[in-house]
């Protein structure tokens, strides 16, 4: 059994004055995590506190920083859409999507990445996404195409014939948005490959693309008892979940993959919150 009022006190506690969240508690505080922690708090059936000092967060930094790129567009459209705030005024944004395509398709850098970017497909997803919030026009063919020149002979995806579960459920995900998931015939045997493999040496976001990967191809993971578990050993005594059995700090991205899993395994019946 897995506390749900801990794991919402936690998320609470990260909340800053200046409206938004951050795991260390120290303004200013991250739109990142802000993210993070209004997602948590919807999946387990609840709202931020202060609604709107969260909207304040993200309309005083646009006043303050703009909004230039994906990524911050991606995280002020998301989280606000969740405490029902009105997107239209977001529009004018539409000319970062169409900035950011790339000459193959899809959107972002294609090649070397910087380390803290999970997937070559991660930026095209959250353009694929923006597009949608703001009911922009997309070339779906060239997208679809795109995506599908990352899968490999396993049926994974990933760049230089390597498959990863993070472009994998970016791939996925991407064909969903665009209404052709069916596109995937079959479970890759890439997921069924990595589904035998040791859980204890992953990390909890794995878990998360592995879950959520399947989810989208209308399957369930295999070893349940075995993500149980590791998702216990993940939590630490503030009620946060750290990134693996071994990292002893709890963050609420981290917090975000387990409660994220959690409420998967619960529609599957196989556990469910206190």
């Amino acid at each position: 059994m897995f506390d749900k009022q801990k794991i919402i006190d936690y998320t609470e506690d990260k909340h800053l004055k200046d409206g938004g969240y951050f795991f260390a508690k120290v303004e200013p505080s991250s739109g990142l995590d802000t993210y993070y922690a209004v997602k948590i708090l919807k999946m387990l059936g609840m709202k931020p506190q202060d609604p709107l000092g969260v909207k304040r967060f993200f309309l005083d930094m646009e006043a303050s920083e703009g909004i230039d790129d994906i990524t911050g567009l991606y995280l002020n459209l998301e989280t606000l859409k969740e405490i029902g705030y009105d997107l239209t005024r977001f529009r004018c944004y539409e000319s970062i999507v169409k900035e950011t395509q790339n000459r193959h398709g899809g959107f972002g850098t294609v090649g070397e990445l910087y380390v803290e970017i999970a997937s070559e497909l991660e930026t095209t997803y959250r353009a694929v996404v923006i597009s949608n919030d703001l009911n922009c026009s997309l070339d779906k063919n060239s997208l679809v195409e795109f995506i599908f020149s990352f899968q490999n002979k396993d049926g994974g995806f990933g760049s230089k014939g390597l498959s990863l579960l993070s472009t994998t459920y970016y791939a996925l995900s991407i064909l969903q948005e665009l209404g052709e998931r069916k596109k995937i015939a079959k479970i890759p045997n890439f997921l069924l490959d990595i589904e035998r493999s040791n859980f204890f040496n992953f990390y909890l976001e794995d878990i998360f693309w592995l879950t959520e990967s399947l989810q989208l191809l209308k399957q369930k993971p295999r070893d349940t008892k075995t993500i149980i578990s590791f998702l216990e050993m993940c939590i630490r005594i503030d009620g946060g979940f750290s990134r693996s059995i071994n990292l002893g700090i709890s963050t609420l991205e981290d917090t975000y993959y387990a409660v994220t899993i959690l409420k998967r395994l619960e529609e599957y019946g196989i556990q469910e919150f206190v």
